[in-house]
């Protein structure tokens, strides 16, 4: 359309040629242009291979077809299994040994959950007994180790309880097995705790 306008010696036949006429023309008040030249498509496309040869794969981001970063907090993002509809928050972390990255969703907290948290800068195990939206916390009522099987329970005599921001929960926990009859024990996955040692462990170096 735009070499039409020109006369027959002087024909728009290059990206430049045709970015020089776009920029004299009356559009430019409305609709904003840039040069890429061949060259610069080259030396972008040399960059981004050296970057995809050097990046490290995050498993479970297979089943996304869409990523949007979120500033705060860092290392979570927004992913969709479609373009649309509603997203998921989930966090980059790396598994059990440290050694790969995967993805984890962030389930919200509720009452009665059990975590993993961080308090006076010592790990604990413990259950999520009250909600604060106005503080954002929750009253962890906080569970001590029984024995070396690694099982739990609660104080029988007075509750260890207190309030805990939630960017101190390291992660939630699947309901534990119960054991005992008159004295209960709370028994977690070991790769569960394995896990939120590791993430505890990261946090203190």
């Amino acid at each position: 359309m735009a070499s039409l306008k020109r006369p027959v010696g002087n024909q728009i036949l290059t990206a430049q040629a045709m970015f020089s006429f776009l920029t004299e023309s009356k559009f430019t008040d409305k609709i904003k242009m840039f040069f890429v030249s061949s060259e610069n498509v080259a030396e972008v496309a040399s960059e981004l291979v050296e970057r995809y040869q050097e990046a490290q794969t995050v498993k479970g981001t297979q089943q996304f077809h869409r990523f949007v970063p979120q500033c705060d907090p860092i290392g979570v993002l927004k992913v969709y299994k479609l373009s649309v509809g509603e997203g998921n928050s989930v966090s980059v972390k790396k598994n059990v040994k440290g050694e790969e990255l995967e993805v984890c969703e962030d389930k919200e907290l509720v009452v009665g959950m059990f975590v993993a948290c961080i308090y006076m800068e010592e790990l604990w195990f413990a259950m999520i007994e009250e909600m604060s939206e106005e503080f954002g916390d929750a009253l962890m009522i906080f569970l001590h180790p029984k024995g070396k099987s690694g099982s739990h329970a609660f104080v029988q005599s007075k509750a260890d309880k207190c309030w805990v921001t939630h960017e101190n929960v390291l992660r939630i926990m699947t309901n534990p097995n119960l054991q005992g009859a008159r004295k209960i024990r709370y028994c977690f996955k070991l790769n569960e705790m394995e896990e939120a040692e590791q993430n505890f462990l990261s946090l203190q170096k």
